[in-house]
């Protein structure tokens, strides 16, 4: 694999600063880079200054109740969705509940609108730090701060002909690092929670230096052939979160593999999905709307969107369509910015970003993916999965699971036949559902207290 090459070729370790090794933090837009398939371009956004301004306000307003407050949550509005008419943090949600309004958003993103602080939530958005981060980068670029080993990186990226603004994602580091250690003298939280730690690397490095831990919640599907969450090397965990909690037992026992380096076997703690908690129990409303969308008379099929591979799987997917008339293909594109009504040809083919993507599986036929987590989501949600193996990415990262029932693997569009198809009648979604009890864990606000008191 590429990043086995490179971690053995090239002395990564010797990229660091004031005693952090900073390969985490250029490691995955590294290898993003050198695995982009996608081309398409995100389509335009108005109205960026009225957002920034009134987020700004709000999180003013929303900045004297972080005293009170026992954890930090750094998130992204991209990962917000509507259940039951409310804005809900899929990932963060159940940590925001169990801390019963003694915990904060921080989150990122102000393309995405909310009604959050409405409805009392403390909420803080990144735009009331992001003036001074950016007068921070502007400052850097005049004086030049050094890191560590930046002839490494550029060797790494001249063997493989890719870019990455190095010095760019070094300053960025930097003001996160300074402001946010400036947050933290406003308010030491006990908890830092972070939703993917590589987002964060400035701010978790400013925990770590005033002694607050830092919680990664799981937020897709972690592997040994995941490049950010697998180190060739060891990496000291300046920029890496003090425990992990997952979705279920799978981690644990990655990281009993000597051979996998990210965090201490004793700091994977598995604790489940809120989310799935709330459906297992019944408590999420369909919305009425995904019922005009979908035609409960055609079979239907969700497909995950990835944006790293959409050069490949929208004609994958024209294709699919074009062999497939008599079914419905609807498309869930991960970023809500781009515009697809020119990239898909056929009718049959229809974008949907309107609905939580779970819902969205619960009311189509069986789910389609590349590698997305959702194959394993919509198993627990009982429901077919069939990969697209598009360049092997599904083998590769799915190899463990090719063999369960409920499970379809196509190299083709060819291969999505008929026959095919009506095999997805003979499974039971209990039985799909119950295959997964052991990856997705129920009573999440049970398993997260146990946690965080040490029982």
């Amino acid at each position: 694999m590429i990043k086995d090459k490179i971690e053995s070729k090239h002395n990564v370790l010797g990229v660091s600063w004031n005693k952090a090794h900073l390969w985490p933090l250029f490691k995955p837009y590294i290898y993003n880079s050198i695995n982009t398939y996608s081309s398409v371009a995100p389509s335009k956004n108005l109205g960026l200054l009225k957002r920034v301004f009134s987020k700004f306000l709000i999180s003013v307003k929303s900045i004297i109740k972080i005293k009170k407050t026992e954890a930090f949550i750094l998130s992204n509005s991209n990962r917000r969705i509507t259940i039951n008419g409310q804005s809900f943090a899929r990932i963060s949600q159940g940590v925001y509940d169990h801390f019963n309004g003694k915990a904060v958003f921080i989150e990122s993103n102000i393309n995405v609108s909310h009604d959050d602080v409405e409805r009392g939530t403390n909420f803080i958005n990144e735009t009331l730090i992001l003036p001074l981060q950016a007068l921070l980068i502007l400052l850097f670029k005049l004086i030049q701060p050094k890191f560590q080993g930046k002839s490494i990186l550029v060797d790494i990226l001249n063997e493989y002909n890719v870019n990455v603004n190095i010095d760019f994602r070094f300053y960025k580091f930097l003001a996160r690092y300074y402001t946010f250690k400036w947050l933290l003298k406003i308010h030491k939280p006990k908890y830092v929670f972070v939703e993917c730690y590589y987002d964060y690397c400035g701010y978790i490095k400013a925990c770590k230096d005033e002694n607050v831990q830092v919680i990664e919640l799981q937020h897709g599907m972690i592997a040994e052939s995941h490049r950010s969450y697998n180190y060739g090397v060891s990496v000291n965990n300046h920029l890496l979160p003090d425990k992990l909690l997952t979705f279920g037992f799978r981690e644990s026992e990655l990281y009993n593999n000597t051979d996998v380096n990210f965090i201490d076997k004793e700091c994977v703690l598995p604790t489940g999905f809120y989310l799935f908690d709330l459906f297992r129990k019944g408590e999420v409303q369909s919305p009425k709307e995904l019922s005009m969308v979908i035609d409960a008379d055609r079979p239907s099929f969700i497909i995950s969107g990835q944006d790293l591979i959409e050069e490949k799987s929208i004609p994958f997917i024209n294709q699919l369509a074009i062999l497939r008339q008599d079914c419905d293909f609807i498309y869930v594109p991960r970023t809500k910015t781009t515009s697809y009504e020119t990239l898909f040809t056929q009718p049959n083919i229809k974008v949907v970003n309107k609905f939580p993507i779970y819902q969205v599986i619960n009311a189509t036929t069986a789910h389609i993916t590349a590698f997305s987590t959702t194959a394993l989501e919509s198993l627990a949600m009982g429901k077919v999965n069939v990969f697209m193996n598009i360049d092997g990415l599904s083998e590769k990262h799915f190899e463990n699971y090719l063999s369960f029932k409920g499970v379809y693997i196509i190299n083709s569009p060819e291969d999505f036949t008929i026959q095919m198809t009506d095999q997805f009648k003979n499974h039971k979604p209990e039985e799909l559902s119950d295959l997964m009890k052991e990856e997705y864990l129920s009573n999440y606000l049970t398993n997260l207290t146990n946690h965080l008191t040490g029982n």
